[in-house]
């Protein structure tokens, strides 16, 4: 059986939807092995040891390199030592750091693009080495490669796998919100609360990794909130393959950038397809979300309301007129899902790297 090393440059590969799918997508054919990082930050600690290999870096070891701008070259030379030749037949470096590590190793590579950027570790690619790319849209590939890709390209949406939707007609769960995901400010956390504070019989879930000291400022500007049980914080891991499962409980997720972050004009993140939107999608529960590049499908489906205008207002009337048409929003959720089922568009690159690719 063939076997596949996958590269994650990364801290967060417990939340990273595309890999752990393709990781379930690929099992059936080859063994696969998955190298990240882990400097403590992010809770990997579910993951199978069997596939998934993390190499530690020490909490100090981090905060020192980060300062002097050094921890990314520590992780490339990390993930470079992890592996050697005889260890895969079929090689995926993610994003640029992965890719050049695996050229370190190997001679062929593939290139897998979750994050894109264009700076100078993206130039020191040697592109006559990749055999293919796979990146989430033709918007990030035309961004990453104006001029035109240098290998086969192969489109992999940060989607979940279907197996089964939920009913279409199912009743509401009586105004359960959630905002899914990494919790950090950016993402819209205190313009939720703030807009189901003001609102009756609707009960806010935040559900997913957050920092001490933002759990302890919601806990203190929030009290009342939490005693009345209309607000919960939940940051227990739940596994890829129990994400959708979980979230049918609710009538609506949120899907925030804050302004502040999107006027930083970065592009890697206002196209982004939150893996997070997709699990809604699934899920068959309606978004509400910012309008941004990367969320559009939103639109496209008819899954929900994207808004300008991330305040507590403009989420509150966004949140009573999903509940008002919930059954339309839900229906264009679950088209979507079908539609951006990740194991079909997975089929084509999996035959690519089983049948056509070797690692040299």
């Amino acid at each position: 059986m063939r076997r596949v090393v996958i590269l994650f440059p990364s801290e967060w590969l417990a939340y990273s939807p595309t890999i752990l799918n393709l990781v379930e997508t690929l099992r059936p054919t080859v063994l696969v092995k998955v190298v990240g990082i882990d400097n403590g930050k992010y809770d990997n600690s579910q993951l199978d040891p069997e596939i998934f290999h993390l190499v530690r870096v020490p909490k100090l070891l981090f905060q020192a390199l980060a300062l002097v701008r050094a921890y990314r070259h520590l992780k490339c030379w990390l993930l470079a030592k992890s592996i050697m030749p005889m260890d895969a037949d079929i090689v995926i470096g993610v994003d640029n750091l992965g890719v050049l590590s695996a050229l370190a190793i190997y001679d062929k590579v593939h290139f897998l693009s979750l994050e894109i950027e264009r700076g100078r570790t993206f130039q020191r690619i040697d592109w006559a080495r990749v055999l293919s790319i796979a990146i989430q849209s033709e918007m990030r590939l035309n961004y990453l490669f104006p001029k035109g890709a240098p290998a086969p390209v192969f489109f992999l949406p940060n989607t979940p796998i279907i197996h089964s939707l939920p009913d279409a007609d199912a009743e509401g769960h009586g105004g359960r919100l959630i905002l899914f995901g990494n919790l950090v400010p950016g993402h819209g956390i205190f313009e939720c609360i703030d807009a189901v504070a003001e609102m009756g019989g609707v009960t806010l879930t935040l559900k997913g990794p957050m920092r001490a000291s933002v759990r302890r400022e919601i806990t203190t500007r929030y009290e009342r909130m939490i005693h009345e049980k209309r607000l919960y914080m939940d940051t227990t891991y739940v596994p890829q393959e129990a994400v959708m499962e979980y979230l049918q409980q609710f009538d609506i997720g949120f899907c925030f950038y804050r302004s502040d972050i999107l006027e930083k004009g970065d592009f890697n993140y206002i196209s982004s397809p939150s893996g997070k939107l997709y699990n809604y999608f699934g899920a068959g529960v309606p978004v509400i979300g910012s309008k941004v590049l990367g969320l559009e499908d939103v639109t496209r489906f008819a899954a929900g309301i994207l808004l300008e205008n991330l305040s507590p207002t403009s989420i509150r009337d966004a949140i009573r007129a999903v509940l008002k048409d919930q059954e339309r929003f839900r229906r264009g959720c679950l088209s979507a899902a079908v539609e951006l089922d990740f194991s079909r568009h997975a089929l084509p690159y999996k035959s690519h790297l089983v049948e056509f690719s070797y690692a040299q």
